[in-house]
């Protein structure tokens, strides 16, 4: 994950600190169209949108993205732990097909269930 800081463009003052971006974050296009420096009062365009004035398209593809996040941090957590069980656990543990399965449903559950949850607070989103 990276991290992106803004910066206003007339007085250089920090707008937003640490906004998470990346692969594994889809909720970065969710938010403010425009915000207003608390420095000096100018209006900057952020790039963001609200889901409500979302065109169909652009919505169709959040939700792409985020089966596609999900798809990618669950391997990417499954690999991780297997990595660290093949070295921990006996090998009769690890040659049973149940334990594995059961990873790879856990795995892909959690990441599913919190990639919805963003996605709700994503479309929850409304202006001020």
């Amino acid at each position: 994950m990276q991290y992106r800081t803004s910066k206003c463009p007339y007085c250089g003052s920090m707008l937003e600190s640490m906004t998470p971006t990346g692969l594994d974050d889809f909720t970065d296009q969710f938010g403010d169209p425009i915000i207003t420096c608390s420095n000096c009062g100018g209006k900057i365009r952020t790039g963001r949108q609200f889901w409500d004035v979302m065109l169909p398209f652009d919505k169709f593809m959040s939700v792409v993205r985020a089966v596609f996040n999900t798809i990618f941090v669950a391997l990417f957590a499954l690999l991780t732990i297997g990595m660290i069980l093949v070295n921990v656990v006996p090998r009769e543990i690890i040659e049973n097909p149940f334990v594995w399965g059961s990873l790879v449903t856990v795995s892909f559950m959690v990441t599913a269930l919190y990639n919805i949850y963003l996605f709700k607070k994503m479309k929850n989103l409304r202006p001020k």
